[in-house]
């Protein structure tokens, strides 16, 4: 279970994907893009799991324990969206507002609009040669 939540953690906040203009898969492991260590997992994560619940149309009477618990881990994507909701609310901008996830570091700054984002507008297609794509 909180493996999969790790996991899950890294799916919604750090495993980007990056690809070269010629579909060149950029970040192919470990080495190249960020997955969750050790030092990701909060300090407090506690787990529980129902007792006393047979489940007889199961195989040998298991639980779902890896789907539920990586897609709770969405709840850290949504808690980022909230607080880049309360730095947007200071800046005066208020209003719906796109975040794709993985919520990189990169992304929710951007998504922050503030004075310093301000200052880099985004180049106009065409006017230069990405580095990176998104699929």
């Amino acid at each position: 279970v909180e493996g999969a939540f790790m996991q899950g953690l890294g799916l919604f906040t750090l495993e980007e994907l990056h690809y070269s203009p010629r579909g060149v898969l950029l970040t192919r492991g470990p080495g190249s893009y960020k997955i969750p260590a050790f030092g990701d997992i909060p300090t407090t994560l506690t787990v529980s799991l129902l007792r006393d619940a047979p489940n007889d149309k199961a195989i040998f009477a298991s639980k779902a324990v890896g789907e539920p618990p990586l897609f709770l881990a969405s709840s850290v994507f949504f808690a980022i969206k909230d607080a880049i909701s309360a730095a947007r609310a200071e800046s005066g901008i208020k209003g719906p507002f796109r975040l794709d996830s993985p919520a990189s570091a990169e992304r929710i700054r951007n998504a922050c609009t503030d004075r310093f984002t301000k200052l880099c507008p985004p180049a106009e297609p065409g006017s230069f040669t990405p580095w990176s794509v998104q699929v």
